[in-house]
């Protein structure tokens, strides 16, 4: 299978606080990264914060492998039935993968309640939750910024659809996904490919992965009106 690269955006330079040198010319990068492929790797090795939520991204893959090498029965109980498959609630499990997933609101308001395995590092998930609350929405912030141009100096032809595996990261770093209600409000300029979390070959050992979304409120139904 082929392999793509992917951009790296230094997540340092796009604190709107200091919007200092550097700036634009990152944001121009975030754009054309989110316009093809779709995907990026925003480098946090720079910015604020970092080495506390690189602990807490340990803290978080410690507990998980804790969590889910317990038998099948007792993570049931963890199952929340009589809810829509994509409410974001309690244990999950399907024929190829198994996931433990957290809504924001009740992270937000204090309402979830955690098994015991998960409940010993609530305080560093909650902090890692606000983290990447704050990250996303920088990243939102900038990309509204940087649509505020003309479309045809960042359109691309589409890529030849096949599959292919990006590159690895560099330490410090994550993987960003526009996603569909992103490429919707903005009329097809920014990307959502499609995309699979996956073992590079059979006989590959156990994997965890985190992670992060930050959905539109039920009301944004309707595109915005921009020249675009």
């Amino acid at each position: 299978m082929a392999s793509i690269n992917i951009s790296t955006i230094d997540f340092a330079k796009l604190d709107q606080f200091d919007a200092g040198e550097g700036y634009g010319d990152e944001v121009n990068k975030l754009l054309n990264a989110v316009c093809s492929p779709g995907f990026f790797y925003p480098d946090f090795k720079n910015a604020f914060g970092t080495k506390l939520v690189l602990r807490e991204v340990k803290d978080a893959y410690a507990a998980s492998d804790r969590y889910f090498d317990q038998s099948l029965e007792t993570k049931m109980k963890d199952f929340r039935k009589g809810q829509p498959a994509s409410s974001d609630r309690g244990y999950k499990f399907c024929e190829t993968n198994e996931s433990f997933e957290m809504s924001s609101d009740e992270m937000s308001d204090g309402s979830l309640s955690l098994p015991e395995v998960l409940a010993v590092t609530e305080s560093s998930l909650n902090s890692l939750h606000q983290h990447c609350y704050i990250a996303a929405n920088m990243l939102l912030d900038c990309l509204s910024n940087a649509l505020n141009i003309p479309i045809n100096e960042y359109h691309r032809d589409i890529l030849p659809n096949e599959w292919a595996f990006p590159k690895p990261p560099a330490p410090g770093c994550a993987i960003v996904y526009g996603g569909n209600f992103l490429k919707l409000m903005s009329n097809g300029v920014l990307q959502s490919p499609l995309h699979r979390v996956t073992q590079l070959e059979d006989g590959a050992g156990k994997r965890f992965f985190l992670s992060y979304f930050l959905r539109p409120e039920e009301g944004a139904k309707e595109r915005l009106e921009s020249h675009l």
